[in-house]
């Protein structure tokens, strides 16, 4: 397996470099950490030397940085490296994941910049929506227990073969959520805004299957060894992913999301933008390719 882990020296940062450190990956993992050093204006009233001499000490600070990662990382069947990259943040992320060959992409929510009010920043919005492989958005320094969105769909279940087939999550407690629509059902069963009729075999029906769908996923992840429970409520969506999992304790919800579309730009489904948007926990979005 090989991750990419970016890093900036921010306290969200931090979050990714202790998550990459802490899970147990396969034997043989290949890690390598990734700081990127942004192109920015120079004024032409400053001398070139100084200019020079402030990029020699990003430079060493960098380095310094990226050392003391690689130490963190370190572990029993591991491979540890690292890398030095110029440019747009979120283009270098993706470029080098792409050139790394990388399954994962780990990192923090946001970077040294602006805006700290908004829970993602500019830079992992763009590396979720262009990067061919998962992303991982770290929000805590560990992964204690996953919540696994499931609607049903071929593309929730390749998330979950993804995430199961690394088995660097294996030993930890799944809980298989699977959620009755609440903006769906209202317009199912009140098409035209008449008022409050529901026709309550719509809402059975409903129910029966966020359960079946959720003991499916549950069942399927214990034929592999895996400790699943099945979850299956009533509710918006993304409120409800983020409630579950603050219930059980899970910091890490992995929702599987649409994959490239023919344009350049990947478009995420609502669900999982809300839940990258809106969750305190750590958040894994698996594209499913189209």
């Amino acid at each position: 397996m090989k991750v990419l882990l970016a890093t900036d020296g921010s306290v969200h940062a931090a979050h990714a470099e202790r998550v990459a450190a802490s899970v147990a990956w396969p034997p043989g993992t290949a890690i390598d950490a990734l700081a990127v050093t942004d192109i920015f204006a120079v004024d032409r009233d400053i001398p070139l030397a100084a200019v020079t001499a402030l990029r020699r000490e990003i430079d060493r600070q960098t380095d310094d940085h990226l050392a003391s990662v690689r130490v963190a990382l370190a572990g029993a069947g591991r491979k540890v490296g690292s890398r030095r990259g110029s440019g747009r943040p979120g283009e270098v992320i993706v470029e080098e994941a792409a050139a790394f060959g990388a399954d994962l992409i780990v990192m923090g929510s946001r970077g040294r910049g602006f805006l700290p009010s908004t829970l993602l920043g500019s830079v992992a919005a763009e590396v979720v929506d262009h990067a061919a492989c998962p992303v991982l958005i770290a929000r805590t320094d560990g992964v204690h227990g996953l919540v696994l969105a499931d609607d049903g769909s071929a593309t929730a279940r390749s998330a979950a073969d993804v995430v199961t087939g690394w088995g660097a999550f294996g030993s930890l407690p799944h809980h298989v959520v699977s959620v009755t629509d609440l903006a769906v059902l209202t317009a199912t069963v009140d098409p035209v805004g008449m008022g409050p009729f529901m026709d309550q075999r719509i809402v059975d029906s409903l129910g029966a299957q966020s359960r079946r769908i959720a003991t499916e996923g549950a069942d399927r992840l214990v034929a592999k060894g895996i400790r699943a429970t099945a979850h299956a409520t009533q509710g918006f969506v993304t409120p409800t992913l983020v409630e579950v999992a603050a219930r059980n304790e899970a910091d890490l919800i992995v929702v599987g999301s649409r994959g490239n579309t023919g344009l350049k730009r990947a478009v995420l489904g609502s669900v999982a933008r809300g839940v990258l948007f809106s969750a305190p926990c750590s958040v894994l979005v698996v594209k499913a390719k189209e």
